[in-house]
């Protein structure tokens, strides 16, 4: 039973990542993840961030970081976008000067 419940769930991993490659090869605009990935970032732009300089959490960059990625997952697609966030917030900390203008 245990084997048949582990074959099911490499089967469902296997098919996702199909359609997640699949999704990638399309165009930006028509990509699923991409959309998807945007309307979370719109959500949380919408809801937690207001409540994070109340909380002394402030973007070091310009645009924001939650702007920066809407902007790269809108013109590169999902892949690459998520990557190119990625690669920014691991830039961010004390290190980085506040105020540093980074454009998409």
């Amino acid at each position: 039973m245990l084997r048949r419940r582990a074959s099911r769930y490499v089967l469902v991993l296997v098919l996702l990542l199909a359609g997640g490659w699949m999704d990638a090869r399309r165009l930006p605009e028509r990509q699923l993840g991409a959309r998807a990935a945007l309307a979370a970032i719109h959500v949380y732009q919408g809801t937690l961030s207001r409540w994070m300089p109340a909380a002394g959490i402030v973007c070091r960059f310009s645009p924001t970081c939650s702007r920066y990625s809407a902007a790269v997952i809108a013109k590169y697609g999902w892949p690459r976008g998520i990557v190119k966030t990625v690669v920014r917030l691991a830039r961010c900390g004390p290190w980085t000067p506040a105020g540093t203008v980074d454009l998409p």
